[in-house]
């Protein structure tokens, strides 16, 4: 695993390095760290005066995150907010852990293109282009995958993974397409049953019209890793799971399921 990660690192690193387009403005000094507690507004932080070493490092992507929430996955960031030095360097990480049947749902990075690397396991991995073409394919251990900057992008699995992905943003920023849907103010019925041109109950069907077979989203009880036995919950519609999951969320309560995307009549 440590071989890995170092292969991971070393590779990104080269990549950022060499990439000349670049998300962020350059940097006009050679440190500007951070600092989160100012009250001043600029475009990222402005600068703290009194440097320490802590401020370019951080070990919290070195370990496995708990995995068992609603959608079986974590994710940690090493951006700026987790590392001040890294204030105007245009470069950030993320660790992404994986439960079975774990999903990182389909959300977009508005300030950054993303380059994946799989560290353990092997997942479903796609981004969406502007032409809506999907393009996914699944992965395996040690293989990397980009997603074009602010493109809708997904990933899935069912055994235990976890990868590790670069930015070429201090802070990319995460817009998650079923949150800002259906929780944004909220956002009108009538607007939301327009767009899918479907009623709310037909909603997760239409997500997969144009040939593919209708999905229902159900919720799955996880049991530990160690257990690979699945119970089934009941099914529900797109939007009630997503109201159960912003509701665990503002309590900040952990639940026991995962969500799992299954044809409609398979159980």
């Amino acid at each position: 695993m440590v071989a890995a990660v170092s292969k991971a690192l070393l590779m990104m690193a080269v990549v950022m390095l060499t990439n000349r387009v670049y998300a962020d403005p350059d940097a006009l000094q050679d440190i500007c760290v951070a600092d989160l507690t100012s009250a001043v507004k600029v475009n990222g932080y402005p600068c703290k005066s009194n440097v320490t070493a802590d401020d370019f490092f951080f070990s919290g992507i070195a370990n496995p995150g708990a995995t068992n929430n609603s959608v079986g996955s974590l994710v940690t960031g090493a951006n700026v907010q987790r590392i001040p030095g890294l204030n105007t360097l245009g470069v950030s990480l993320a660790r992404i852990d994986y439960a079975p049947g774990g999903l990182n749902p389909p959300h977009t990075h508005p300030r950054a293109t993303e380059l994946v690397f799989v560290l353990d396991g092997e997942l479903d991995v796609g981004f969406i282009t502007t032409a809506n073409v999907l393009i996914a394919k699944s992965i395996k251990k040690e293989t990397s995958s980009p997603s074009p900057k602010a493109s809708s992008t997904t990933r899935r699995t069912t055994v235990p993974a976890a990868v590790l992905s670069a930015f070429n943003s201090q802070l990319p920023g995460t817009q998650s397409i079923a949150a800002t849907l259906f929780a944004a103010a909220p956002v009108p019925d009538n607007v939301l049953t327009k767009a899918f041109q479907e009623t709310p109950k037909k909603t997760n069907e239409t997500l997969r019209r144009g040939g593919s077979p209708p999905l229902q989203i159900q919720e799955q009880h996880r049991m530990e890793a160690k257990d690979p036995t699945i119970k089934t919950c009941e099914p529900m519609t797109l939007k009630k799971m997503l109201e159960r999951m912003l509701d665990e969320r503002e309590k900040k309560r952990q639940s026991p399921c995962g969500l799992v995307l299954v044809p409609e009549g398979v159980t």
